[in-house]
This record gives C-alpha cells, sequence and structure tokens, in this order.
C-alpha cells in the first residue's frame, strides 16, 4: 500500500497549468473487485481481502477515488481504442500472474452476481481437479498464468538437475525462442490450456472477437496461430482470436476512460461501465 501511495504521490507531484484540474484517481485492481464501493474483496497476489481501497486512497489524497478489475479496465480501453472497438460481445483474457477475462454483452462490460465474471482462471481443466484449490488461486492459473509457468520451469529444471531460484518468465520465453526443449514444452502446454479457456468462452459466450494480453502473448511468437488451431472445429462458432493490439497501455488507457466517463458523463463511455 506505501509503494501505491508513493506513486500516486509522484503523478500528483508532476508540474502542470494551475488551472488544470485532476478529474480522478483510477486503479486498476488485479481480484475481484466491487466497482461501486471501489472495495477489492479478493486479491490473492496481493494477499488482500476485503480491501476499502477507494476509501483509503479517496481520504488520503481527497480526490476522487475509482478502483476496478484491471482485466475490466484493459477490456474497456480495447472497446474504445484497440481490438473490441466497434464490437458488441467480446472478451479479452489477460495471463499475467493471475488469468482472467473481461466480459462485454450487448455493448456492456458484464461483471456478474459478486462481480466476479471472468475468472477464467478457476476453470478446472480436467475432471480430476473438481474441488481442487490451490491456496486461493484458480487451478487453471497454476498452469496458465506467469506464476504458474515460473514454477513449472523450476520443477522442471530440478528434474534436469538444474536449480534456478530466481527464473523469471522472460527467461523462459527466451529459451523456448532458442530451441530449449524444457522450456519450448513449457509454452506449448501453457498454449493448450489457454487454448481451454478459449473454447469454454467461446461456447457459453459466442463472442464476436476474442482478445489476449499478457506478456507471455505479447512476446512468444505464434502461440495466437497455436491458440487458434486447438479452438477451431471444437466449437459451434469460431469467434477471431486476436493478440492485444494495446499491449501493456491497456490498463492505463482503460483507466482513464473510466475517470472520464464517471467525472465527466461521457455518454459513450459511459456505455461500457
Amino acid at each position: 500500500m506505501t509503494t501505491m501511495f508513493n506513486i500516486i504521490d509522484q503523478l500528483i507531484s508532476i508540474p502542470r497549468p494551475a488551472d488544470q484540474k485532476i478529474l480522478g484517481i483510477g486503479i486498476g485492481a488485479p481480484g475481484v473487485t466491487q466497482f461501486k464501493e471501489g472495495i477489492v474483496t479478493w486479491a490473492p497476489n496481493l494477499g488482500w481481502s476485503d480491501m476499502p481501497l477507494k476509501t483509503l486512497v479517496q481520504d488520503k489524497f481527497e480526490i476522487s477515488t475509482f478502483v476496478e478489475n484491471d482485466v475490466n479496465i484493459a477490456t474497456l480501453a480495447e472497446l474504445s481504442f484497440g481490438a473490441g472497438r466497434g464490437k458488441q460481445n467480446f472478451v479479452c483474457l489477460y495471463l499475467r500472474e493471475g488469468l482472467g477475462a473481461g466480459i462485454v454483452i450487448a455493448g456492456m462490460l458484464f461483471r456478474g452476481h459478486d462481480a466476479a465474471a471472468g475468472e477464467v482462471g478457476y476453470l478446472p481443466p480436467g475432471l480430476q481437479y473438481l474441488g481442487v484449490t490451490d491456496k486461493g488461486f484458480g487451478i487453471l492459473e497454476k498452469f496458465a498464468s506467469s506464476r504458474g509457468i515460473v514454477n513449472r520451469g523450476k520443477r522442471m529444471l530440478k528434474e534436469n538437475g538444474q536449480k534456478r531460484i530466481n527464473l523469471t518468465i522472460q527467461q523462459i520465453i527466451d529459451a523456448a525462442s532458442q530451441g530449449e526443449v524444457w522450456a519450448k514444452e513449457i509454452i506449448d502446454e501453457t498454449g493448450r490450456y489457454l487454448a481451454f479457456a478459449v473454447a469454454c468462452m467461446t461456447s457459453v459466450l459466442n463472442p464476436e472477437v476474442i482478445c489476449l494480453g499478457g506478456g507471455v502473448i505479447e512476446n512468444v511468437d505464434g502461440l495466437i496461430t497455436s491458440i487458434t488451431k486447438n479452438v477451431e472445429g471444437g466449437v459451434p462458432y469460431m469467434p477471431k482470436i486476436v493478440a492485444s493490439p494495446l499491449g501493456k497501455n491497456a490498463v492505463i488507457l482503460g483507466t482513464v476512460n473510466l475517470v472520464l466517463a464517471e467525472e465527466m458523463d461521457f455518454t459513450m463511455l459511459k456505455t461500457f461501465v
């Protein structure tokens, strides 16, 4: 929390024209988030449970604050500027520390009854995983997330007599691109798990486009093609599967959209949030 406060302090301190007002603070939280209340119900990556983030930030800085799930925010950006522009039925799937999706139905962001729609990381990739939990994380995230990929990499290297405590996901991606068998096997398997998630969302939601984002998607050549091939033929109607054109900027752009929509009542954006 201290780190976040320091970052906000730094941003507020950036010189600007005297008459330029800060409209609001937008935060993308990696977990189940109650948008209206600004409460992060559950963010296992951060160890947060029922964190009143909006109240804490708003009280400290005395600036209107808006808190939303980070993948939902990225989805808003894709709707306005990226792969979802002009689409009415659209899904964004992001692989980061966890695995989550933003869902748009009939042009509206769909949060679900408990604001937990799109938590695809909790899909069980097989009957043997029914009822299995992983310390607050979803079981699919054990295989298809940056955390899961790194853990599998460490395990495979250990089995081969190598110990890499500080192994990173970028090192695995680089090793796979260089043809190292152990790394390529992990990336290929991750692609199949992502194809499973895409097939599930396609069958249930029938979106026009599914946009994939996150470091693995951005840095692994041919992954989108592989996922598409694995999904084709197994679903009744095939969506267009694309990589996010916004990349790392998606959450930032979406957060700006969110603040503008709430503070300035931009009609076009309001329909999305």
